[in-house]
């Protein structure tokens, strides 16, 4: 039997995710939640916007 150990949890605080890796995973998320692709690639775009005066146009296409 062989094991394997780290230091840190990965996605944790002291070994985050990589940004891109960190999105895939919101969609992947949305996609076991029942959502469709595109409804959890859209939420992504809002949440990553939710923030900036230009996010207007997010939030009405979430919506659909």
């Amino acid at each position: 039997m062989h094991e394997l150990t780290q230091n840190h949890m990965r996605g944790g605080s002291l070994a985050p995710l990589p940004d891109g890796e960190l999105e895939r995973k919101f969609v992947d998320k949305a996609l076991h939640g029942g959502w469709s692709k595109p409804r959890g690639e859209r939420a992504l775009v809002w949440c990553t916007n939710m923030f900036n005066v230009g996010a207007v146009a997010a939030v009405a296409s979430f919506r659909r």
